[in-house]
């Protein structure tokens, strides 16, 4: 890893990490997984970016979230999701049962404490009509979504209140 360090070639070291991996050298599933969020990180999201690998590592999974989405505009959000957050959860998923779940939940939820627009993109690529959904789910979207409403700290998003509303499974969904 002292390479990725001095050179910043994030590829490179992910490339020797997966080579590893295809030879079965145990232990490698953690990094691997890190030095797929940084390559996302320095290649993919824009960020400016002076992190490195032992900084990333030290990051709780929820910062390296916010970080993977800070500069997502709204018209990109959808398919930023897609590329980065959803990738980046089911990587935490198969390091922790449950973890997706659960980073999903409180991320939306920080986010929506200042601002609910962001996360009723989410809800609104998650109704139950929806082809491909971010919260598949439908028991998720509902605890998550009341909970980003009642989370909300701003009076004027009341009108956001009920667009989130209205992506909700009717009653007798399920």
């Amino acid at each position: 890893m002292a390479a990725h360090l001095l050179t910043f070639k994030v590829d490179c070291a992910l490339s020797l990490v997966r080579l590893a991996k295809e030879r079965e050298i145990p232990g490698l599933e953690l990094l691997c997984d890190d030095l797929v969020t940084m390559e996302t990180l320095v290649y993919e999201t824009s960020c400016e970016l002076s992190l490195t690998l032992k900084d990333l590592q030290q990051l709780r999974d929820i910062d390296k979230l916010h970080l993977l989405m800070k500069h997502s505009s709204p018209e990109r959000y959808v398919k930023d999701a897609f590329q980065w957050m959803v990738p980046f959860l089911h990587r935490c998923e198969g390091q922790q049962e449950g973890a997706a779940r659960a980073l999903l939940r409180e991320y939306l939820v920080s986010l929506a404490q200042q601002d609910l627009a962001m996360p009723l993109i989410i809800f609104q690529h998650s109704k139950p009509d929806c082809q491909q959904k971010i919260i598949g789910d439908p028991d998720q979207l509902m605890a998550v979504a009341l909970e980003c409403i009642y989370s909300c700290e701003r009076d004027e998003q009341l009108s956001l209140c009920y667009d989130i509303l209205e992506c909700l499974p009717q009653r007798g969904y399920g």
